[in-house]
């Protein structure tokens, strides 16, 4: 299949006044989100231009006002290095604010066993049968809590998707067989060595057509003492 890359831009901490009386006198939010991608050397690669509205009721703005803002979007982009700049303009106060990402799209190789990066997710996943949202696969589609680096409470779960993409046989046919899977996690205080491992095996026989694999992980922290792992 093409290959998407689905990105998440999302704020530290809530900011309040992404909500207010917009144009028209009422209550809500209006933003306008623009993304302008480019490969390494400076090229243009692709531009997307998405507007954020929607009024809300009082009860909806006091508890939205105490929630960090978090958009979705996703590009089909070829194998390769690219630089994401994403400009946020808040309509209302017409502050903006920007960022930049270098992203790589991994070439495929058939030869090989291939992993993404995982994704923590929150809520159950629901049916997307026609995978157009972001954070689809396999017509899954997760919502994302965070991407890199996650902040969490002693005892939450921590549900990880992420996707496999299986190589194929000398007969061209893709390997279908059971996959080890091994976990494990530290602390850069540890010096690198484990706090904790497990170890699952997976069964892709009903990986789709182009050989993508989906599946997950739940890390259980409440042995966790606050730190950075």
């Amino acid at each position: 299949g093409d290959s998407l890359v689905n990105y998440l831009i999302q704020f530290p901490e809530a900011d309040a006044t992404l909500i207010g009386e917009r144009k028209d006198k009422t209550l809500g939010y209006d933003l306008t989100l623009q993304n302008h991608i480019t490969t390494e050397a400076g090229a243009s690669v692709y531009d997307d231009v998405v507007t954020l509205t929607k009024q809300l009721e009082p009860g909806e703005a006091e508890v939205g006002r105490k929630k960090a803002f978090a958009a979705e979007d996703r590009f089909p982009l070829v194998p390769g290095r690219y630089l994401i700049e994403s400009t946020l303009t808040n309509n209302l106060t017409l502050a903006a604010h920007r960022t930049v990402e270098a992203v790589v799209v991994p070439q495929p190789n058939h030869a090989a066993l291939g992993i993404s990066e995982p994704v923590v997710y929150s809520g159950n996943p629901i049916r997307d049968d026609g995978s157009t949202l972001p954070f689809s696969a396999s017509n899954v589609r997760f919502s994302p809590h965070a991407v890199g680096t996650v902040v969490l409470h002693a005892g939450d779960r921590v549900p990880v998707v992420f996707q496999l993409w299986l190589p194929k046989d000398a007969a061209g046919k893709f390997n279908t067989a059971p996959i080890q899977l091994h976990y494990l996690y530290g602390s850069p205080g540890t010096g690198g060595k484990p706090i904790d491992e497990s170890d699952e095996t997976v069964d892709p026989s009903n990986a789709d057509p182009a050989g993508n694999f989906v599946t997950g992980h739940v890390i259980q922290t409440g042995a966790m003492p606050s730190g950075n792992y």
